[in-house]
């Protein structure tokens, strides 16, 4: 992405030597179009920050969710002599 700014400040350069601009529009042309460049990858970096976090949320409410409707019911200890039913 970087060589990608660089190439256009040499553009920009060029279109100055061959008189589209001059040299000192090229440069601010040039300089304004590398900093876009930076802030879009800075904002990309961010907004896949925010969306990992928000999956690792999302994953963690989901096995909460999953795991209050799947309880168990504890088992039960009979004691020795007494039948299914519980009684004697």
């Amino acid at each position: 992405m970087f060589l990608r700014g660089v190439g256009m400040v040499t553009l920009f350069v060029a279109f100055a030597i061959y008189g589209v601009y001059g040299l000192e529009e090229a440069r601010q042309i040039a300089t304004n179009s590398l900093y876009q460049q930076v802030q879009i990858q800075a904002v990309t970096v961010s907004i896949k920050n925010i969306a990992g976090w928000m999956l690792i949320i999302g994953i963690i409410l989901l096995i909460g969710i999953v795991l209050y409707f799947l309880q168990f019911k504890p088992v039960r200890l009979m004691k020795v002599g007494k039948d299914m039913s519980g009684s004697l």
